[in-house]
């Protein structure tokens, strides 16, 4: 398998096509960073614990959550590995987003996303009043996490609705070996850690 190599995951019976969960979000927190005191286009998720959701709306809080970890030989994934910590005193709202290591090239996440909607249809306020405003809903709250940023590349991906109730998404891409191979040979072993979240969603 000649590089890069693309990585996805894939899901089932998630249905991004309903009309409800399609239409549940803000253009505004999106594109043009105004964020409302108002945001009825996202309902039933427009707010938690009275104060707004940025994002808001069906689609970015159904956000995809799980993080992967892929080993060959020595190392792919890059020079962030939560899993490799095992104090217990990690901070996933910090650190959960990072999980990929576009310097080295060996787990890619900054090239998953159109560029159009990279530079045109997502962008992320940073500055926005904690007080009338909120990162975290009530799954959000479950698995420990904040909502992602609106221009993280990973929500960018989420936030194009598939046509169907079993797709793909890519999550990662692959430009670089550690022992400067060109290519995945016969024999080799790729070891794929998944920390999981998204089965909280049955509690």
């Amino acid at each position: 398998m000649e590089l890069p190599v693309f990585f996805y995951y894939e899901l089932r019976e998630v249905y991004q096509n309903h009309r409800t969960y399609m239409i549940s979000y803000s253009k505004s927190q999106l594109i043009d960073k105004k964020i409302s005191r108002s945001e009825s286009k996202c309902f039933p998720l427009d707010t938690y614990s009275k104060k707004i959701l940025y994002p808001c709306g069906l689609i970015a809080n159904s956000f995809f959550s799980d993080r992967f970890k892929l080993g060959f030989k020595n190392l792919i994934s890059g020079d962030f590995c939560p899993l490799c910590q095992t104090n217990g005193l990690q901070d996933w709202t910090q650190n959960w987003g990072k999980w990929y290591n576009d310097t080295d090239k060996f787990w890619i996440r900054k090239n998953i996303s159109w560029n159009l909607d990279n530079k045109k249809r997502f962008t992320y306020k940073e500055s926005w009043n904690r007080e009338h405003f909120t990162r975290r809903g009530i799954l959000q709250k479950r698995q420990g996490l904040n909502l992602p940023k609106t221009d993280d590349p990973d929500f960018i991906v989420w936030s194009r609705t598939n046509a169907r109730s079993c797709f793909r998404k890519l999550h990662r891409i692959i430009e670089k070996l550690p022992n400067n191979a060109t290519k995945l040979k016969s024999g080799d072993v790729l070891n794929l850690t998944i920390l999981n979240w998204v089965n909280l969603l049955d509690n």
